[in-house]
């Protein structure tokens, strides 16, 4: 029983270091989802959101007419539907950019819904 106690008490705290870690993951899931039905606020755009974009460029190139100089997604808001819609705003060349609506459905598949061309940094990221 007295060996027992210490193995408990080691499993006790890795149990709780786990729960906190999965916890934590939870709420940045979380956090990037919106009230559902509704727009989340802008968020600077990060790997995630740069991986979303990554796999509809051939499309929104093709939409554009042109292959982009540049691809790289700066910031988003995210709606919660039956998935979730992405309008994400991408770097396309100097100066320019593009929005972009990505819809993920429950099993993580990515389809490009909608684009808007002649964007710049400052315009807001709206419903589209």
């Amino acid at each position: 029983v007295i060996v027992m106690i210490p193995l408990l008490t080691l499993l006790t705290l890795l149990f709780t270091v786990c729960a906190h870690f999965t916890t934590f993951d939870k709420q940045q899931e979380q956090e990037d989802m919106s009230v559902p039905g509704g727009l989340s606020e802008e968020r600077p755009a990060g790997p995630k959101i740069q991986e979303i974009a990554d796999k509809v460029r051939p499309e929104a190139e093709l939409l554009g007419g042109r292959t982009f100089s540049e691809y790289i997604a700066v910031k988003y808001r995210s709606q919660v539907v039956a998935g979730v819609n992405y309008f994400i705003s991408v770097k396309i060349g100097d100066d320019e950019y593009c929005h972009l609506r990505v819809f993920q459905n429950l099993q993580q598949g990515v389809e490009l819904t909608a684009v808007q061309f002649n964007k710049t940094v400052d315009d807001p990221i709206e419903y589209f």
